[in-house]
């Protein structure tokens, strides 16, 4: 949605999955027994909000902003809300 002379602003909804499987950690005090972390599947909810800049040349600038929150999750996975900060530069054809 327009905001002013190039300025525009957008949000969204969204949602992802995936699955992680972490490297075994060498234990200090015994380096042949190595712990195996936590990993499996996890899902979240997301949203997007965001502000970007369009001038007149091929290239817009975005500065866009997302809370996620956890769903479900392996054993140590962070289920509480995230929020995460993205500068976007793309070139337009």
């Amino acid at each position: 949605m327009r905001i002013d002379k190039g300025f525009n602003w957008f949000y969204g909804a969204g949602a992802g999955f995936g699955s992680v499987d972490f490297s075994p950690i060498p234990n200090k005090n015994n380096p042949t027994i190595a712990e195996d972390p936590d990993g499996g599947l996890f899902v979240f909810v997301a949203a997007d909000v965001g502000i970007e800049y369009n001038p007149d040349l091929p290239i817009v600038v975005s500065l866009d902003f997302r809370p996620e929150l956890g769903l479900i999750g392996f054993k140590n996975f962070d289920n509480t809300l995230n929020f995460d900060i993205a500068l976007g530069i793309r070139y337009q054809f």
